[in-house]
């Protein structure tokens, strides 16, 4: 059995887990600035810059991510940290679901969770088209029938460029691989 979300789940245990800084901004935000700001943005300074682009499109990156920055800043002081509460809300609303699976878990443990192993994969979908399949391998502490506390491994499958996320059971497979003899 599978559980189906749309964000990243150990990214989320991470915003919770980590305090206010650059890396979480970026993690946060980079899939706007790459669809969004940076196409828009090239093309306004191709508009009003044609002779000198090259010149001065690296000025206006560098100047609109320091305002990005500095409003995110404000944002801060202003409301607090809205990445973090924001996935704990979703690690909140994902307990129930996991309790499904027959995983007794809460929250206080779903935040000590760690990611031991990630993997990209290439892969053709039924018309050819190639896709990258990112899995990533967390261990997730929960509790057993005689209320210890033990890991279990968690898969977490995610087409990059899709908002599709999957949790299942399920650990990483031991890989063989060829040795040479010299």
């Amino acid at each position: 059995m599978k559980i189906v979300i749309n964000y990243d789940f150990f990214n989320a245990i991470r915003d919770v887990n980590e305090d206010f800084s650059i890396y979480k901004i970026i993690r946060n935000n980079k899939t706007k600035w790459i669809k969004c700001d940076i196409p828009v943005m090239s093309t306004l300074y191709y508009i009003g810059w044609r002779d000198n682009f090259f010149k001065y499109f690296p000025i206006g990156i560098c100047t609109y991510y320091i305002l990005e920055f500095g409003m995110e800043l404000v944002q801060y002081k202003v409301l607090g940290d809205i990445y973090k509460s924001e996935a704990e809300n979703k690690l909140k609303q994902i307990v129930p679901m996991f309790q499904k699976l027959n995983i007794d878990t809460s929250y206080e443990l779903i935040k000590k969770a760690t990611c031991y192993s990630t993997i990209y994969n290439l892969q053709l979908n039924k018309n050819k088209i190639p896709r990258v399949i990112e899995s990533k391998y967390i261990l997730l502490p929960f509790y057993n029938s005689m209320q210890d506390i033990k890991d279990i491994s968690i898969h977490q499958e995610h087409i990059i460029g899709s908002k599709t996320y999957m949790l299942s059971c399920g650990s990483k497979q031991k890989e063989y691989k060829l040795v040479y003899n010299v």
